[in-house]
């Protein structure tokens, strides 16, 4: 048996693009509309709707169809009897069996027999055999040594956290992942919940001016040519703060919430930076791009000469003459394969470090009148949306959350490990940003743009101050009689609030017959609404305007547009409109056994790119001791159902039924018949772990309010820093040194996990006053619907 795994790879599903981003493509087939996946979903133990039977979902790897190595369909794999038996299962048997039929599918992916017994040798084991690793973790509720393996979890060796070797392998759909209709659904609002969320939520996007004689290969990217080549960026923002007013005016500093790599290219010039005065930086440097650009120029002609040959070649074949010469069909795959995507790879790099000087920054944000329950077009075409565009004077960096704790994670790594050579030096980081807006600094004419219905180009509107036009752009959200539709943060984790959702019921309609089910509110307590681009909408604008999306010209303009998604379901499947949707189930991220959604981003992905972590670019704490640019994920995270959108939806918002923030989305983490959100939690409790992964436990931190455990910045930290004078926020209306009394941490004794339900042996109680009583006064006073706090684990059956 061997003992170190080999990934098989399926070179044709990686090699079908064209080595140019440009209309004369190299190559002739037509791309692929990747068929997204779904999770089932499931009643009695953990909430739910009656739903069909599932499918069983493909383990293949890539773009196109689905190959199936090994069955993840427990009931063809004889773990459970039938799908009606399956239902019956608590949480935890139906991790047991959903996990094994998983594993056997990666096994599959990984050429090992599930029929033999599998002991990794590549990593260490902590506690020197694999009895003796699982008899610890499962009775914490943890995942066992072989599942944490073949996931690619971290793991403990007995000298600290190992990042697995497979942190960036396979992500498997699960059984029924192959449904479509369950990536999300696109502009169409179901409800208010929805259309509040809409109403508070931007499309941001930014223009970068390039110096130099540059082309930018990226797709997309290029608005201009020559020497001052302009390259934009896309992505989502929502509406966090403003600085009240002294007087009764209309406020026009705001803050807008999202993640660090959305901003990841948006620079300023040192002055503005310094006049600002804020701890955190993204600073323009000239000097450093310049070599890049040469070298990326350099690239660019040795692939323009590839292209020019290829042409030669193709026009060629095309002729009698040639049409069987086998020689130049060599040539012909030899550059198309073998010559071209190295430099196409080095070219998307280089442009990946060269970010250019921002120009302006433009908000889209959907008016007030966009109507319930009607199919919306997209972002640049329906005629409900609004656009501003800001100069770069006018936009400013208040927060981002790198570095945010005063641990490290080389406190905690093995740095004896070849798995972890590559991020010992690298720091935590939470994906959050936060931008300061100020209408006051907008000059000339306050003006913004509304599209027109059809195919009539914009109406420019002009209105008549800053306060105006931050009216308009913010649909009026700090206005008396828009205040119970604000924002507020979720005093708990869902670690918190997740027995008390489960139990908790709430009566909806079944799509399909109209029938009155009461369920779990935990399957439709979250909200999320964000702007993706438009590729993965195409098939549904293609149904509604085929003239306008024909051909590869309708792929392009659907790359270059976005779509308004949120995280019901594309199709109503036993379905229901009301409320939001639940946690997903996947098993790809589960390192909770009773938690399904609910994740530790270190523990189950903390590199986003293997070899380099997190890299932020030119973003920087003055305040930090750390000034590289490379993190790893940290801290506390969810998983949304019906949630999978493309790029664009970065810095989308997670919202319960009360309109309380609980987490931004940041990633999918992507694979063969899977697709699972990563989205940031912005407040945890912490966890102790039991030893588990030696000293390593889940930190305790609040990203808005500060005050956790060893937490070293915050949101409102950060706005102390720029607002000096006493003034005081929509979010902080004592000012912004004062943490809020319902949101401080009541203990930094983390929650221990355990299988006993005594609140006291749990570590919910202690001796400086925290844990549930604590709590539970806390909720009453504070009005939150959490009156008794989860103990973690609840234990296994």
């Amino acid at each position: 048996m061997k003992n170190k795994i080999k990934r098989k790879i399926f070179f044709s599903s990686l090699i079908a693009a064209s080595i140019l981003s440009t209309a004369a493509a190299m190559s002739c087939g037509a791309p692929q509309e990747e068929k997204k996946p779904t999770n089932p979903k499931d009643e009695n133990k953990d909430g739910g709707i009656v739903d069909l039977p599932p499918t069983i979902g493909g383990t293949g790897e890539g773009g196109g169809s689905p190959r199936t190595y090994g069955s993840i369909d427990p009931v063809q794999s004889k773990l459970v009897g039938s799908w009606a038996d399956y239902t019956k299962l608590s949480i935890a048997k139906r991790y047991e069996v959903d996990n094994k039929a998983y594993l056997n599918g990666l096994k599959s992916q990984y050429d090992i027999d599930p029929k033999q017994e599998f002991v990794p040798s590549d990593i260490k084991n902590g506690f020197g055999t694999v009895q003796a690793y699982d008899d610890k973790a499962t009775k914490l509720g943890l995942p066992d040594f072989v599942t944490s393996y073949l996931k690619g979890f971290t793991t403990y060796s007995g000298s600290g956290l190992e990042i697995s070797p497979n942190v960036s392998g396979p992500a498997l759909g699960f059984w029924n992942s192959e449904q479509s209709g369950f990536d999300g659904r696109s502009r169409f609002l179901p409800n208010d919940l929805y259309k509040n969320t809409a109403l508070q939520t931007y499309s941001i996007s930014y223009v970068n001016e390039v110096k130099g004689d540059y082309v930018n290969e990226v797709k997309g990217d290029i608005e201009g040519t020559g020497k001052n080549t302009l390259k934009s960026n896309k992505g989502t923002a929502w509406i966090l703060d403003y600085v009240k007013p002294t007087d009764s005016s209309y406020p026009t500093k705001w803050y807008i919430a999202t993640n660090i790599h959305v901003i990841g290219d948006l620079t300023f010039t040192k002055s503005q930076t310094d006049s600002f005065g804020s701890d955190f930086t993204s600073i323009y440097d000239e000097e450093r791009e310049k070599p890049l650009i040469k070298e990326a120029r350099k690239v660019k002609a040795q692939i323009d000469e590839l292209q020019n040959e290829y042409n030669e070649v193709y026009r060629k074949l095309q002729t009698k003459e040639h049409e069987n010469d086998q020689a130049l069909k060599a040539r012909a795959d030899q550059l198309n394969f073998e010559l071209a995507p190295p430099l196409q790879k080095k070219l998307k790099d280089l442009n990946a470090q060269i970010s250019g000087l921002t120009k302006n920054v433009t908000l889209a944000i959907l008016d007030s009148d966009v109507p319930l329950q009607t199919t919306l077009n997209t972002v640049s075409a329906d005629s409900r949306m609004k656009f501003v565009t800001l100069p770069a004077s006018a936009v400013n960096i208040v927060y981002t959350a790198n570095d945010f704790l005063k641990t490290s994670p080389k406190d905690y790594l093995d740095a004896t490990s070849t798995h972890n050579k590559d991020y010992l030096n690298n720091q935590e980081m939470a994906d959050f940003a936060v931008l300061e807006i100020d209408f006051s600094k907008v000059t000339g004419e306050f003006k913004y743009t509304k599209n027109s219905v059809g195919d009539k180009p914009a109406k420019e509107m002009t209105v008549n101050s800053a306060q105006e036009l931050a009216r308009v752009m913010t649909n009026a959200y700090a206005s008396t009689e828009k205040q119970d539709k604000q924002i507020k943060f979720a005093k708990n984790s869902l670690f918190y609030q997740y027995k008390d959702l489960t139990n908790e019921k709430v009566t909806v309609t079944n799509d399909a017959n109209k029938q009155k089910l009461q369920v779990s509110r935990i399957v439709a307590n979250f909200v999320s609404l964000g702007y993706p681009i438009a590729k993965d909408d195409l098939v549904n604008l293609r149904a509604e305007f085929p003239a306008k999306y024909a051909g590869r010209e309708g792929i392009l303009l659907a790359e270059n547009d976005n779509s308004l998604w949120t995280n019901k379901p594309q199709k109503g499947r036993n379905f229901y409109q009301e409320f939001g949707n639940r946690l997903n189930r996947s098993m790809i991220l589960r390192n909770f056994v009773q938690y399904p959604g609910i994740y530790d981003l270190f523990i189950t992905n903390p590199v986003i790119n293997k070899g380099v972590g997190f890299n932020i670019k030119q973003i920087k704490d003055k305040t930090s001791s750390y000034q590289q640019g490379n993190y790893l994920n940290y801290g506390l995270a969810y998983s949304l159902e019906s949630w999978r959108p493309a790029p664009g939806a970065s810095g989308s918002s997670l919202r319960d039924l009360n309109n309380e923030v609980l987490g931004i989305n940041f990633a999918i983490r992507a694979g063969a018949g899977s697709g699972t959100s990563l989205i940031q939690a912005f407040r945890s409790e912490g966890a102790n772990y039991g030893g588990v992964y030696g000293s390593y436990n889940l930190p305790q931190y609040d990203l808005i309010y500060g005050g956790g455990k060893d937490q070293r910045t915050s949101y409102r930290e950060a706005l102390a820093k720029i607002l000096k004078n006493g003034e005081t926020t929509n979010l902080f209306t004592s000012g912004v040194n004062v943490i809020p009394e319902e949101y401080k941490f009541r203990t930094n004794a983390l929650i221990n996990f355990t299988n006993s339900s005594n609140p006291e042996e749990a570590g919910l109680i202690t001796n400086t006053g925290g844990g549930v009583q604590a709590l539970t006064d806390q909720n009453k006073k504070y009005g939150s619907t959490i009156t008794n706090p989860v103990v973690l684990p609840e234990g296994t059956s």
